[in-house]
């Protein structure tokens, strides 16, 4: 899932998101072109950074708490959230 990317003159850099096979999380930095090459010495950078999957539940539970920390609508805006965009919830009550 591509979270960032810039084209212009100085090249193309990109920021993706990715679930890899092992399960863990990767976040996956690429730049190509004229800044790269000032900034490392080659015209093509590449770096990732990766997240275990045994840590993927600790980030979600802080990315929602960073989103929707102190809104009394919480709940029904992470399930709305979840809907649109294909994830699956369930709902319990007593």
């Amino acid at each position: 899932m591509k979270i960032y990317e810039q084209d212009n003159t100085e090249g193309k850099l990109t920021i993706d998101v990715n679930v890899v096979k092992d399960g863990a999380v990767e976040v996956f930095f690429h730049d190509i072109g004229a800044a790269a090459q000032r900034m490392t010495g080659d015209s093509d950078y590449e770096r990732a950074l990766r997240i275990p999957s045994e840590q993927t539940a600790k980030l979600a539970m802080h990315l929602l708490a960073d989103k929707f920390a102190g809104d009394i609508q919480a709940q029904s805006k992470i399930e709305a959230y979840c809907k649109e965009r294909g994830i699956e919830t369930s709902v319990w009550s007593f």
